[in-house]
């Protein structure tokens, strides 16, 4: 087993659309930020396992759009006047 954390970026292609992450199982979301004008996830993963899995993420506007109760919230992002709210589902285990 050889865990260690790595960064994802999180493509916004429309609010409330998934982004998909192929990652190893078991792969745990910590947290997401903006850096250098882009969303990530950072992510931990096992780097002996194959990326055979996935996982959602979404990014939602304050007051927009209604969340889906099957996910689960990672982080909020201060964006100048702007604040997102990033969101991910699990895969099924």
């Amino acid at each position: 087993m050889n865990r260690v954390i790595y960064k994802y970026p999180i493509d916004v292609d429309g609010f409330g659309k998934p982004c998909r992450i192929a990652l190893p199982a078991g792969a745990l979301p910590l947290t997401a930020n903006k850096q250098d004008m882009s969303i990530y996830a950072w992510i931990i993963v096992d780097t002996d396992l194959p990326s055979d899995s996935y996982i959602d993420f979404y990014v939602f506007p304050t007051g927009f759009i209604e969340i889906p109760e099957d996910l689960l919230f990672l982080s909020t992002i201060l964006d100048g006047s702007y604040v997102w709210h990033v969101c991910c589902k699990l895969p099924e285990r």
